[in-house]
């Protein structure tokens, strides 16, 4: 796997949507890429996996967890990506 931070400048929407968490039993996935979102922009594709969100890593959230800790980011979301 190619590990990455991806950076989106501004604020949202970010123009991706996830899917995954422990409560899932799967790791937090992304699974749509919008097209001419800043996601696509930055490379971001469907399947990457998101290790972390703003430093914070993905290992132990759920999937509500991670959505609300998306919504609490107002500018400048960094993503930590494995493709």
């Amino acid at each position: 796997m190619t590990a990455r931070e991806v950076v989106f400048d501004g604020s949202p929407p970010w123009g991706f949507r996830m899917n995954g968490g422990t409560d899932s039993g799967h790791p937090l996935r992304i699974s749509r890429v919008n097209p001419g979102s800043k996601a696509e922009s930055q490379g971001v594709r469907e399947g990457d996996m998101i290790t972390s969100i703003n430093g914070q890593p993905t290992t132990s959230l759920t999937n509500s967890d991670s959505h609300a800790l998306l919504r609490t980011v107002k500018e400048n979301l960094r993503l930590g990506l494995n493709e």
